[in-house]
């Protein structure tokens, strides 16, 4: 792409956005998207890469370094192997 590799990225967005985001990061269902409270002003995500992770996105997010989403409600992920991790 001509561009030169970076180490970190920042996002500067609104918390709806951000939500989209990890949404799509984190393949969360429509419920569980309304149950996340936007970030709150100045609230700062810090997302890792983590490639050992089992799923469709290699990122976590950093608790000891950020913000973590709130929700109305306790969510409980359980993760699965995908049919070509078994392979």
């Amino acid at each position: 792409w001509g561009y030169d590799k970076v180490n970190a990225v920042v996002v500067v967005s609104h918390g709806l956005t951000m939500r989209f985001c990890l949404m799509q990061l984190f393949s969360w269902s429509p419920t569980t998207f309304h149950a996340v409270y936007n970030a709150q002003n100045c609230g700062i995500y810090v997302l890792k890469k983590d490639l050992t992770k089992p799923s469709v996105s290699p990122y976590v997010l950093d608790a000891e370094t950020g913000d973590v989403p709130e929700s109305s409600i306790d969510l409980l992920v359980n993760y699965r192997k995908r049919d070509s991790d078994t392979m």
